[in-house]
């Protein structure tokens, strides 16, 4: 899954939704520091030095080149974004998709089923703070370490609860193997503070107004969709415990 996420990550922390919609413009460094400086509230010199402004418009074939690059290239890291949000949804009600056969199979009780289905309520609280802080601090690589983070927890997670597959029956069935079960389930839930908030920014930092609201619906519905997914093939593939 990680594998799926890498080429947009490169560009995962800019602007860009309307860097193509403008000319080039070429500034005079002390003009623009006055008027970084002087701010343009009330000062009546901001429309005579903006006249100053050399704008240069790029070349017609540049500019429809570069926005078809940029409309691929938002609809491509909203993809990514919602295949990630997807997987972790699936990951997180995996064990309570088919409770009766897992049970059986790992020798567990249904309380601790919903253990395992809860670890993704308990984990989002500190996760979904942790990435808050993060886009404060870091505003431009926030949303791409974040991106980062809930891959490999996800991957890593959803690694860590096939352990106990591989292993004997006695080791399976044993508080090892439960407990390699709640490990996977916290490491994946970790994700789920990524997938869950940080949508809305998602779409500010790559689609332009008119798309922002049709992003962020198709971000939160893909979560919802790995559930309703899950729960069909879940009952068809494990249909006997063993």
């Amino acid at each position: 899954m990680v594998l799926v996420f890498l080429p947009c990550t490169s560009s995962f922390s800019v602007h860009t939704h309307n860097i193509t919609q403008i000319p080039h413009i070429h500034v005079h460094h002390t003009q623009w520091q006055n008027i970084t400086e002087g701010g343009v509230s009330g000062d009546s010199t901001v429309t005579e030095m903006i006249r100053e402004v050399d704008v240069v418009a790029p070349a017609s074939d540049t500019t429809e080149r570069e926005e078809w690059r940029m409309v691929v290239g938002r609809w491509y890291v909203l993809a990514c974004f919602s295949m990630l949000s997807f997987c972790q949804c699936m990951v997180w009600f995996t064990f309570s998709s088919a409770s009766t056969q897992f049970e059986d199979y790992y020798d567990i009780s249904e309380s601790t089923i919903d253990l395992l289905l809860n670890w993704g309520a308990i984990i989002f609280i500190p996760s979904a703070f942790c990435i808050w802080l993060m886009q404060i601090y870091l505003p431009i690589q926030g949303l791409r370490i974040a991106f980062w983070i809930g891959c490999i927890a996800n991957f890593t997670g959803s690694v860590v609860r096939t352990i106990p597959c591989w292993l004997d029956k006695d080791i399976r069935q044993s508080d090892k193997g439960v407990w390699m079960l709640h490990l996977g389930q916290i490491l994946s839930a970790m994700s789920a503070g990524v997938v869950m908030t940080l949508c809305t920014k998602l779409s500010v930092v790559w689609f332009p107004t008119h798309q922002r609201a049709t992003a962020t619906a198709i971000a939160y519905t893909s979560n919802s969709a790995g559930t309703a997914l899950l729960f069909l093939l879940t009952p068809a593939i494990v249909s006997d415990p063993e």
